[in-house]
């Protein structure tokens, strides 16, 4: 990965995580001066332990994702062997098997007890080719610990939507007293609480949108094929199985409000790359796919865990 990418990428994710931090200090401070401040602190740090030590296979219950065997994909098994090899992993993540039609891969916990879920669209819409570069991302992710900082992050910014509702229901109580002119109006303070739960957002996003650039020029660093990658977002893009109205509403989306980089910024840097970094991915010996039947059923929001699959 070019040094200009990885400071680039480094530097964004510093920015995004400090503003975050900065965001809630500033926050706690002004809601509680230096007497709660400790307190605030230290139910912050209780918050993101607890956070960080969620299990990864009680995310994945929700999504009805079931642990696969080698014996169920013997390639795709050889994909993960060879790939976490060269990312230099400890742990090798386990593979859960998701039974939809959507396109979908994700990674989850940390590098000592990681774990990769893969649709059943996916496995059966890729190519081999393309899936070696799918997984080489997920690895990424879990090779640089970007989940636990995302996770971090969520928490960090929970706690200031928490903050911010906190202090405007303070605002509105003492609403009357400011209407009369009897207390003073701080109004930086008062924009502060109102644009803080949107600035927590954004800066949530833009940090897992620099996440999955570095997490690309990861992929291709374990499997030299840039172009492998880009024609799975492309597929990716494409052939996803979607809600009535949902992939116009997700094409209509500004790029600021999207958690992962427009798939248009994503193809242009990988071609980039692509004229030094010839294919040298694993070529698997045997099925990607495992056997168990189709899952045909249409994509729907699950309102209980409020995912989508």
């Amino acid at each position: 990965m070019p040094l200009s990418h990885r400071l680039r990428n480094g530097l964004h994710s510093a920015l995004m995580f400090g503003g975050l931090l900065g965001l809630l200090a500033l926050l706690a401070a002004l809601l509680s001066g230096p007497q709660l401040m400790p307190g605030i602190v230290f139910g912050g740090l209780i918050l993101l332990i607890g956070a960080s030590r969620v299990s990864p296979r009680w995310i994945l219950r929700l999504y009805g994702a079931r642990r696969m065997q080698p014996i169920d994909a013997p390639g795709l098994f050889h994909l993960r062997d060879e790939l976490a090899e060269r990312a230099g992993l400890e742990h090798v993540p386990e593979i859960y098997y998701i039974p939809t039609p959507v396109l979908n891969a994700f990674s989850i916990g940390r590098r000592r007890d990681a774990a990769i879920g893969l649709s059943d669209g996916l496995l059966h819409k890729l190519s081999s080719r393309e899936l070696a570069c799918v997984l080489a991302h997920e690895l990424s992710h879990i090779r640089h610990n970007d989940v636990w900082v995302m996770t971090l992050a969520d928490v960090l910014g929970q706690i200031t939507r928490t903050l911010s509702l906190f202090g405007q229901i303070l605002l509105l109580l003492n609403l009357p007293l400011l209407l009369l002119d009897e207390a003073h109006v701080p109004w930086p303070a008062i924009l502060l609480l109102l644009a803080a739960p949107w600035l927590s957002i954004l800066l949530q996003l833009g940090l897992s949108r620099s996440r999955e650039f570095s997490a690309d020029l990861g992929a291709v660093e374990l499997t030299a094929d840039p172009e492998g990658l880009a024609q799975a977002l492309i597929r990716l893009e494409t052939q996803q199985p979607a809600a009535p109205g949902r992939r116009a509403r997700m094409r209509s989306e500004p790029s600021l409000l999207r958690s992962h980089p427009v798939t248009e910024q994503r193809i242009a840097r990988l071609q980039e790359l692509a004229h030094s970094a010839p294919y040298g991915g694993p070529n698997p010996r045997h099925s990607l796919h495992p056997g168990w039947p189709r899952a045909e059923h249409r994509p729907r929001r699950r309102w209980l865990s409020g995912f989508w699959h």
